[in-house]
């Protein structure tokens, strides 16, 4: 299976695709770094316009992909079926811990923008961490449509 995550140039310029510096908001994890990725490069571009506000514009990202292997990863909810993903701080607290044990090098979990999809967690410092295993597949470049209603949105924010 492959996980697919964009990562826009400022990221890259600091970092490689798959080590990124914590990221205190994610929902995921809160205090170590973790590469947020999706089962479909579809999820990855629909997470990634989840920020459209907060960007001056979705241009310049990178698609790269992680091959994993059966028994890579874990997921959230068959871990612990209890788990509500809409609690921010649950879900940091879990992540956070199964970084710490280093129980798999990913971890399946489900998105929150999008029912019935599933994000991966990648773990760059797990010892099974591959970095072989990356392949960039190429620039991003948004459908006309897709920049046309990121830029009305732009232009019509209150």
């Amino acid at each position: 299976m492959k996980a697919y995550r964009l990562v826009h140039a400022f990221e890259l310029a600091k970092n490689p695709p798959f080590k990124p510096n914590p990221n205190r908001f994610g929902r995921w994890a809160h205090d170590y770094p973790v590469a947020y990725a999706s089962e479909h490069l579809a999820l990855a571009a629909l997470e990634t316009l989840g920020y459209w506000a907060i960007h001056a514009d979705l241009n310049w990202y990178s698609i790269f992909a992680y091959s994993l292997e059966k028994g890579d990863s874990e997921s959230a909810l068959e871990t612990d079926p209890q788990l509500n993903i809409k609690d921010k701080i649950a879900t940091q607290r879990f992540g956070d811990e199964w970084i710490r044990k280093q129980r798999t090098l990913a971890l399946a979990v489900p998105s929150v923008r999008l029912p019935y999809s599933i994000n991966i967690l990648i773990n760059a410092n797990h010892p099974d961490f591959n970095p072989a295993k990356i392949e960039h597949l190429g620039e991003l470049h948004w459908d006309e449509p897709i920049s046309r209603l990121i830029e009305t949105a732009k232009t019509h924010r209150h």
